[in-house]
């Protein structure tokens, strides 16, 4: 988290990899603290951390491309210029492959695709998986919210290559996306906390920046005409999942 850059409150930090997992400084424990998110000590003395987690992410992509896409020579190349500028349609996925962890911890959750007609495309379906993934990330970041301000996402892991999955991701949460080219974050982050005990920086927000002069940053920004559309998809996710939950 903090190799990434998420150094103060207002930044998270979100690797994108098997599953997606998510991590915020809180500079104090929050007295109202719920079951929706977990909270922990972090590395930096006096100051806490948020986590959270969706437990399928490029696991999920696996199984798409497995059960739907297996003979495709190129399927990220694939998703990357078809699926992700394709229109999904209506169609609407709960991506709980493995069970819900945050906010609510419902191990017998299962996903589910909704709204599926006979002119529903392969392009529509992986559109619309993606859109899941990410509205599920936007929905932990709100728990965030609770307890700490999220004003910026700082991205790592295999889907963080995708610059079609990071700008949707920025236009779902409505924030803006950074990633950088720094492939040791855990590394980095380690060293600043050292060097921060030893008194080398005052904080790790200074040292980041000492150390990280010329790091590359890729942003993405939000489309805020879509993050509206995605906050009604959201709603509409929101309300189907707790109808099967009644079931």
């Amino acid at each position: 988290m903090i190799g990434q850059g998420a150094v103060s409150e207002g930044i998270c930090s979100l690797t994108l990899g098997t599953g997606a997992f998510l991590l915020t400084p809180c500079e104090h424990y929050p007295n109202h603290l719920a079951m929706d998110v977990v909270c922990n000590a972090a590395s930096v003395a006096s100051q806490y951390i948020l986590e959270a987690s969706v437990l399928t992410c490029s696991s999920a992509l696996e199984w798409f491309h497995s059960a739907f896409c297996g003979d495709h020579e190129d399927f990220y190349g694939w998703m990357n210029e078809t699926a992700l500028h394709a229109d999904s349609d209506g169609c609407i996925v709960l991506p709980y492959f493995q069970g819900r962890s945050t906010p609510d911890w419902n191990s017998g959750a299962t996903a589910m695709f909704y709204n599926l007609t006979l002119k529903t495309s392969k392009e529509a379906m992986l559109k619309a998986l993606l859109e899941g993934i990410c509205m599920e990330i936007a929905e932990n970041i709100e728990h965030f919210k609770k307890y700490a301000a999220v004003d910026s996402i700082c991205i790592s892991g295999g889907m963080s290559a995708s610059e079609g999955f990071s700008q949707l991701l920025a236009d779902v949460c409505g924030c803006r996306i950074t990633r950088s080219d720094n492939s040791e974050s855990t590394a980095a982050g380690a060293f600043l906390v050292a060097a921060c005990a030893l008194g080398l920086y005052s904080n790790v927000a200074e040292g980041y920046r000492a150390v990280n002069k010329e790091l590359h940053t890729v942003s993405y920004d939000p489309n805020l005409d879509k993050h509206k559309k995605y906050n009604e998809m959201r709603k509409q996710m929101k309300h189907l999942y707790q109808q099967i939950m009644e079931i």
